[in-house]
């Protein structure tokens, strides 16, 4: 089922007829008319006495209907409601007729068209559908009497185009539906008033639902403009990628995303379907329709290609030919031919229909096979996709759910705008994955000389170690050598075509998937070191002192990037600090000292340490959170959307968009400080401002839209080295403890104690204590030397900037120009350019 917060084409039709009935009901009974109507069904229709979990939500679902029972009014009597209350002396609301006018244009008529194309009809659903389409007819023409004066209504088409009269609907009986097409206007259209319920009265009201045969078939059509805005706008994302200017985590979890929700979008309409023959069948029916309508005669040419591709018919086809390779105990060997045939380089607009549809088949059976391996020879692995999903339920029920027509055709659509650039998801996973084992790797030695039972992190670091064996044993390709031995034990030669990793190579969306699985258990394991070392945190407290007095000629990006991601909020109490003073008290907040330490009125012996410890850097990316649940720790099954997680997604945080999609300058920037704060103040402001998950009817592509940008936005701070960082931190600390150590034993004499390599800290300690209490600089002098000195070295100053470029994740950083204070350092005005 669709989210609350979301809202589906056949939804909107659907509750257009509710509000027409409703509307006719309850102003007939508040004039005195007697209603006749029957109870709606319950949902739950199974015997037995419910148990566990199916009881408790069938109470759940009890409790939400007390307070308002749900009363069918039957088609028949739609206009006896609609004579009675147009005798009385009552103005009928304008948005009513829109109302009437876009339900009857929907129902315009299909049973014409797939007589003459040769499809067996019965006569109920001929009569069924011409019943209701007369019956709105009617009602409308007899409420247009009362109407109240004002303009004419217009329907909800993106061009206001005025709404076309019953005799025109015969002309065209798929035009009528652009009513659905998804627009802001048509969401947002005011909804008409119906008579104040009597203290009594608890009654809901909703139309009869047909479902006739052209009843389903207009619902398909429905529920395919809904599939094809989301296919456009996966597209739309595949395409930035290319260009560069998404995220390949952030593109293929939206794409997947894309397919949940197209697969609650179906909930509704696929069981109408099985009642007329299943999905394949309306499918065939719904494209044959189309193909007369478009008077197409040219059997898989071009022509029927473009057709098919809207209709979802040769996609259906290709995949429900695999219905009988569904089982993986009986996994066949590749044939050569399967492997070889697909070249990405042929330009597709020049192909025909034929090659088309023949490079379609390569590519989806080449991948189904490749899933059937993984289904056959793990037993479980580390994510799953959609598609997978739904060949494992093609498997176990020997039937083609429509959820994996539609990824089969969203994972071809892919490829059809990846060509040859497809493969860059998986280079781009292999360049991340080598590089996480070596991070781990480098982390671990670093550690290592520490002497047992001295390191904090000791038993941090058996885990660590083995999330790197984890790694490095994903990295060996199991399902190419299970195909090695099925060659090798049927004494068959092995084809020298097999390739290495097809699978993530076929698909960039699992690549991308296991990516963002990968990245996210590294920034997990970033967030602890973060925390439990804090050598970030002693760097920054010291860079952020070092500025403030002016000391500081260089640029520093790295810790620019941080401190864009994890903001000032978190590593200081309160705003940044500006004077000695500061420096000093904050930092030992910061470290976990309590404020009645720095009070002049303190008992004597009151605990000066926070029971809480040192403030810890909180994990943050809200919305990639999301998902760590599917992607990151194995659980499968589909995001729970609640109104509070859409909100999340298209709040977007922090981040701005500049540029237009439609020439291609679209980007993504972080709000600044300064702004967050602006967008803080003015959101408090806003004391009657609902939430969002009160008001949001949002369409699910733009939801998509918002994900995307969302994740996107998030991508840095997921990808960024903090194990690295934490390093890069740690010598540049060793180096300010050699240098200034010398002025700090002179300074604070025999209470001067020598800093070890685990207390790191105490060197930023004594030196914001001299500049304290003794108003000595030295140390600082001292410190900015050795600073300087070690972000010019080697790179130090972008070594994580430049990792992230290499895994794909560029960040540009700007800055003012430092200038020396000093006039033994230099005349004039410097440039560092970093």
């Amino acid at each position: 089922m669709l989210p609350a917060s979301l809202v589906s084409s056949y939804q909107e039709y659907k509750r257009d007829t509710d509000a027409i009935a409703t509307w006719l009901a309850s102003t007939a009974k508040s004039c005195g008319y007697k209603i006749v109507h029957q109870a709606a069904e319950p949902s739950n229709t199974g015997k037995g006495r419910l148990k566990g979990k199916a009881r408790a939500e069938a109470k759940k679902q009890q409790e939400a209907t007390k307070s308002a029972d749900k009363h069918i009014i039957k088609i028949s009597d739609f206009v006896p409601l609609a004579e009675f209350v147009a005798s009385k002396n009552i103005c009928i609301p304008n948005s009513l007729i829109t109302t009437l006018r876009r339900v009857i244009t929907a129902r315009g008529g299909f049973a014409n068209k797939l007589s003459e194309r040769g499809v067996n009809r019965d006569k109920a659903s001929d009569e069924n559908h011409g019943y209701f389409v007369g019956i709105l007819d009617q009602v409308e023409k007899i409420l247009n009497r009362r109407t109240r004066p004002g303009p004419t209504p217009v329907s909800t088409k993106p061009d206001n185009k005025p709404t076309a009269t019953p005799s025109d609907y015969a002309s065209n009986q798929f035009a009528g539906l652009e009513v659905y097409e998804p627009s802001e206007e048509f969401l947002e259209a005011p909804a008409f008033e119906t008579p104040n319920k009597s203290r009594d009265e608890c009654v809901d009201y909703e139309a009869e639902q047909l479902a006739s045969f052209d009843a389903v078939i207009v619902y398909t059509w429905l529920l395919v403009k809904d599939l094809q805005n989301i296919r456009a706008r996966v597209k739309w994302i595949w395409a930035r990628y290319r260009a560069g200017l998404f995220d390949l985590c952030a593109a293929a979890i939206a794409a997947n995303t894309a397919i949940d929700l197209a697969r609650n979008l179906m909930d509704d309409v696929v069981p109408l379907m099985e009642e007329h023959g299943g999905v394949m069948k309306v499918l065939q029916c719904f494209h044959m329709a189309h193909m007369h309508m478009d008077r197409t005669n040219d059997r898989w040419g071009s022509k029927e290609y473009d057709v098919s591709d809207k209709t979802y018919y040769l996609i259906s086809l290709i995949v429900g030919n695999l219905v009988d390779e569904a089982d993986p105990s009986r996994y066949v060997l590749y044939e050569e031919e399967i492997i070889t045939s697909y070249d990405p380089r042929k330009n597709r607009a020049s192909m025909t229909g034929v090659e088309k549809f023949r490079e379609d088949k390569t590519l989806i059976k080449s991948f189904f096979r490749e899933v059937l391996g993984v289904l056959r020879h793990y037993h479980h692995f580390q994510v799953e996709d959609e598609f997978i999903r739904g060949v494992r339920e093609m498997c176990e029920t020997k039937k083609t759910p429509f959820y994996l027509i539609f990824a089969a055709q969203i994972y071809l659509d892919i490829h059809r705008v990846l060509r040859e650039d497809a493969v860059r998801g998986y280079e781009t996973l292999e360049k991340n994955h080598k590089f996480f084992i070596r991070e781990l790797d480098e982390h671990l030695k670093n550690h290592e000389d520490k002497k047992k039972g001295e390191s904090r992190m000791e038993n941090d670091n058996k885990f660590l170690r083995a999330i790197q064996k984890e790694l490095q044993a994903s990295l060996e390709d199991r399902l190419l050598k299970k195909k090695i031995e099925m060659y090798e034990n049927h004494g068959e030669p092995v084809p020298k075509s097999l390739i290495s990793y097809l699978m993530f190579k076929l698909s960039p969306v699992w690549s991308g998937l296991m990516l963002y699985s990968v990245r996210a258990k590294m920034w997990e394991i970033g967030v602890v070191v973060v925390n439990a070392y804090k050598t970030i945190t002693f760097s920054h407290h010291l860079f952020h002192a070092l500025e403030k007095e002016n000391l500081m000629r260089v640029n520093w990006p790295d810790r620019e990037v941080v401190r864009s991601i994890v903001g000032d909020s978190q590593f200081f109490v309160g705003d940044p600090p500006t004077n000695a003073e500061e420096y000093h008290k904050k930092f030992h907040l910061q470290m976990g000292a309590t404020a009645a330490a720095f009070t002049s009125m303190r008992r004597n012996n009151l605990d000066l340490a926070s029971r809480a410890g040192g403030r810890n850097i909180k994990a943050g990316a809200p919305v990639s959170s999301m998902f760590l649940d599917r992607y990151q720790k194995g659980r499968i099954g589909q995001i729970d959307w609640t109104p509070e997680h859409v909100a999340k997604v298209i709040d977007m945080g922090s981040w701005k968009t500049e540029g237009s999609e439609e020439d291609g300058t679209l980007r993504l920037y972080q709000l600044n400080i300064s702004e967050r704060a602006k967008q803080k103040a003015e959101a408090q402001k806003k004391k009657n401002h609902k939430k969002l998950s009160e008001t949001a009817k949002l369409q699910p592509e733009l939801l998509i839209r918002s994900l995307v940008f969302a994740l996107h936005g998030e991508a840095t701070e997921l990808a960024f080295p903090y194990t690295l960082m934490h390093r890069q931190c740690t010598e540049l600390l060793r180096a300010v403890r050699d240098r200034s150590e010398p002025v700090l034993r002179e300074i604070i004499g025999i209470k001067y104690n020598p800093v070890e390599d685990h207390r790191l800290v105490d060197v930023v300690a004594w030196i914001f204590s001299g500049l304290k209490s003794r108003k000595d600089k030295r140390p600082m002098i001292e410190a900015r030397d050795a600073v300087e000195d070690f972000l010019r070295a080697d790179g130090n100053a972008v070594k994580a900037l430049k990792i992230l470029e290499h895994l794909g994740n560029p960040v540009a950083v700007d800055f003012v120009d430092k200038v020396p204070r000093d006039e033994d350092e230099g005349k004039g005005k410097r440039k560092e350019k970093e």
